[in-house]
């Protein structure tokens, strides 16, 4: 390097001089940095929510995962041998005889993570897997060439492409006719039973008529559920445009609703402190001395009500803040943001650097997905005018 430059963002010398690199600077890694052995950690440690994963969907994830966690048990309840083997790959504190419980419990929050995703119950949650598994058996090998070997998994663009393979050969041709296949396998059910072994199944799904007189028929009778998760699976493969994205787009669309309350708290505590306080000073002050600082009622209960927009819409897209957003968060506040009575006022003062990008990149983020939406629902407008 010739010449030495600061970062915009956090001001850091970048390059250096007389073919000198400053010694603040190392060479950036390239090599695969990611974890080996069993990450997830414990049941109890996972994500609540259906999350996507690289190229794969919510469900798709939910998938893989839950076929891994049946091999793990599979193998811990019949192998005394790699059980052991198990034992060195898992980071969490697990006894051996304790250990296909605990992939039990990781395969139960699977089903409950696919259930949601694709908003199912949890049992045609279970026959999905099911339905996934028979492809993997039935389909010729041929259609999922690509997938490589055991040898060829040990890169990490070799495992990125056999799970796209994977995703591509299994699971989206039976993601695609989830419906249809689930009613099939269901039909298949209710004729291979017997109905004296097992007449709640069949009362569920009304091949048996209920007596009024011994309980409501209608409390038994199944009925899929309404949900964001199920309009989407259906929506799939169909043509609806706007509705599709504003599905993608949805929890980042639902949190503009918070924006009129963020912005005005970000006016008043701009207003009240713009040139008065420094720094140090915004950052000793914590929002429960604020809070504690205002003698009306009233704007106590209207500025916890503006707070609680922050927070709400701060949950509802914080992962999305590092792609989307145009103002970059350093990882560190993505990370300890709290927004509790302990969190220091500097984090609500708008500002470009420090602790105040926060809310600002919150703001960008959400000011831009609704703009961003308002002119796709503008264009397929005007598409569907010129058709007509």
């Amino acid at each position: 390097p010739m010449q030495e430059y600061s970062c915009p963002q956090c001001g850091s010398t970048i390059g250096g001089k007389d073919h000198i690199l400053n010694p603040s600077n190392r060479v950036a890694r390239t090599n695969d940095a990611t974890q080996t052995g069993y990450c997830l950690g414990g049941p109890g440690q996972r994500e609540a929510l259906p999350t996507p994963e690289r190229t794969l969907s919510p469900a798709a994830c939910a998938i893989l995962r839950a076929l891994m966690h049946c091999s793990l048990i599979w193998a811990s309840c019949n192998n005394e041998t790699a059980t052991e083997g198990l034992l060195d790959l898992i980071y969490s504190q697990v006894r051996p005889r304790e250990m296909s419980k605990f992939f039990w419990q990781h395969l139960e929050h699977d089903i409950n993570i696919l259930s949601c995703a694709t908003g199912k119950s949890k049992d045609e949650a279970c026959l999905l897997l099911h339905l996934v598994l028979r492809d993997v058996v039935l389909k010729n090998p041929a259609q999922s060439s690509g997938m490589g070997t055991y040898s060829t998994l040990l890169a990490k663009e070799a495992r990125e492409k056999w799970e796209k393979c994977f995703n591509d050969a299994y699971i989206q041709p039976t993601l695609r006719q989830l419906d249809t296949s689930l009613h099939e396998a269901t039909q298949l059910l209710l004729n291979d039973k017997k109905e004296d072994r097992d007449r709640l199944f069949y009362m569920v799904y009304e091949r048996v008529s209920v007596s009024p007189n011994t309980i409501l028929p209608h409390l038994w009778s199944y009925r899929s559920r309404i949900t964001l998760e199920h309009l989407s699976q259906t929506l799939k493969t169909s043509k609806h445009p706007i509705l599709n994205e504003f599905l993608k787009q949805e929890p980042i669309l639902r949190a503009t609703q918070y924006i009129p309350g963020i912005v005005q708290l970000q006016q008043q505590l701009h207003d009240l402190y713009h040139r008065r306080l420094d720094k140090t000073e915004a950052a000793q002050i914590t929002v429960g001395d604020f809070v504690r600082g205002l003698k009306i009622e009233h704007k106590k209960k209207l500025f916890l009500k503006k707070m609680n927009c922050v927070k709400t819409a701060w949950t509802l897209v914080k992962d999305k803040l590092p792609e989307y957003a145009r103002v970059r968060v350093p990882p560190e506040y993505l990370q300890k943001v709290t927004w509790d009575d302990s969190l220091p006022l500097s984090y609500l003062i708008p500002t470009l650097t420090g602790p105040g990008v926060c809310t600002v990149a919150l703001v960008d983020l959400l000011v831009g997905a609704h703009n961003d939406f308002m002119e796709k629902c503008h264009s397929e407008l005007k598409k569907k005018q010129k058709t007509e």
